[in-house]
């Protein structure tokens, strides 16, 4: 009898194993669902993080839809590849200056009903089935996203089943992918309104994926890009062997208003001094590297028509006991503007600290720079109102193979995050000790009453 109950559980053990391996390999898949009609709101929420299983995903929502007879028409739209981060993180109003990709999408379920399940299960599955077994018409719908074109009953329910756009690029263009499916997203919404009936949508996709984007980094990130990489959309601009720069965005404001620079490699020009080529390893003295990018284009800002711009570098090495480090030790920006107030080729000096001490062979990176504005007392013109900004920096300069090194950041080892959870633990520690203190502290009594002897008097002092 022992025997067989051992073999019992060692086979319960296995079965449950493989149970968690078949659910560990399903896709976990956001879901969006919206309706103008109120009995949405009656379909469970759930907690952030919580798996949706298939058959509660079909018991409890797409069952309760099609059981609803006030919807009419149930659309669901199908991507190839998505993630909850990509609906939570475009979807914010705050997320770009013209609204994040998802903006419709926003609005959407801001004025109609909707719940969002961030994990569910292999969605799509059910789907499928779904579609093989719904008991009246199902309809396919691909571009150009016409709901005319279905001939739909109004007096039954329709199942719609729409196949979004396929993804293709590199993730440079998936902001711009993600603005196409909000746009589809929207308008075939806007045609589900103008239907008899209500309507509910479910937005999801076949199977989860990640953007690597460095803009989901707010700490310490290495972006080590290569220096021959085909990206057209980022600045990546290099010296063979010397010098190697870049970043997604560079923002330039003058006077009330800002422009955003372009990031091609093709719209800079990049020259170095004479002193470069001296530099060695066997250095006696401090020796710098000038270093100018001419910018190709003319810039159109508040109102004026800036030609000839550059950003002019000037590195520097240490040297003696100090020896082994490189910096950048001055940065001006130069333009030429023939306005009424400023007439001729104009310099201004900004402030070079944005890059800090960094060792040989080690690259600099700042994800978010400060914005970087002009340096002392320059009184021959107003320059309080220029200041340059960069966006995911990454430099280096001298003994460059081709990629970025190992990265000196900008954001220190110990972050906010960091120093808040050593605060939060110190707080919590200190209570926990001082409640051991008191419980210690605590005097018990070494003597008890004797009922067949005398009664024991404790004393004040006692």
């Amino acid at each position: 009898m022992d025997n067989l109950l051992r073999v019992f559980g060692v086979l319960s053990l296995i079965l449950a194993l493989m149970l968690e391996g078949n659910e560990a390999a399903d896709e976990k898949v956001p879901v969006l669902i919206w309706s103008n009609d109120e009995s949405i709101l009656r379909l469970p929420d759930t907690f952030a993080g919580h798996t949706v299983h298939q058959a509660q995903f079909k018991n409890l929502y797409l069952d309760k839809l099609l059981a609803d007879k006030t919807i009419k028409t149930l659309a669901v739209f199908v991507q190839d590849q998505l993630t909850a981060g990509e609906i939570s993180v475009n979807a914010d109003a705050y997320a770009s200056a013209d609204g994040g990709a998802f903006k419709h999408t926003k609005d959407l379920v801001s004025t109609l009903h909707s719940r969002f399940l961030s994990k569910v299960s292999s969605p799509v599955t059910v789907l499928k089935d779904l579609d093989d077994h719904f008991p009246a018409r199902t309809y396919k719908l691909k571009q150009p996203y016409d709901l005319g074109s279905l001939d739909l009953d109004p007096t039954e329910k329709s199942l719609v089943i729409i196949y979004l756009p396929t993804e293709q690029g590199t993730s440079v263009a998936a902001y711009a992918y993600l603005q196409t499916v909000d746009n589809i997203l929207n308008n075939v919404t806007l045609q589900l309104q103008n239907l008899p009936g209500q309507f509910a949508a479910l937005y999801t996709g076949r199977k989860t994926h990640e953007h690597a984007s460095s803009d989901q980094h707010s700490g310490r990130h290495l972006l080590e890009t290569e220096a021959n990489s085909d990206n057209t959309t980022a600045w990546n601009l290099q010296i063979p062997n010397l010098f190697l720069i870049y970043a997604k965005e560079i923002s330039f404001f003058y006077g009330v208003n800002s422009t955003q620079l372009s990031t091609l490699d093709a719209d800079w020009n990049v020259t170095m001094g004479d002193d470069c080529p001296q530099l060695g390893l066997n250095q006696t003295s401090n020796l710098n590297c000038s270093l100018t990018l001419y910018y190709q284009i003319p810039i159109e800002v508040d109102g004026y028509r800036l030609e000839n711009f550059s950003l002019n570098f000037v590195f520097a090495t240490t040297y003696g006991s100090q020896a082994g480090y490189w910096y950048l030790e001055k940065f001006s920006i130069s333009y030429k503007n023939d306005s009424a107030s400023q007439v001729g080729f104009i310099s201004v000096e900004l402030d070079e600290r944005f890059v800090d001490w960094t060792p040989f062979h080690f690259s600099y990176h700042c994800h978010e720079n400060p914005p970087i504005r002009p340096k002392g007392n320059q009184s021959e013109f107003d320059v309080e109102s220029i200041y340059l900004s960069f966006k995911a920096f990454q430099v280096q300069v001298f003994y460059v193979n081709g990629t970025f090194g190992y990265y000196n950041d900008c954001v220190g080892f110990f972050t906010i995050p960091i120093w808040s959870a050593i605060i939060c633990c110190a707080v919590m520690l200190a209570i926990l000790f001082f409640g051991i203190i008191m419980l210690m502290s605590i005097k018990t009594m070494d003597r008890m009453d004797d009922p067949k002897g005398k009664t024991i008097s404790v004393t004040v002092a006692d």
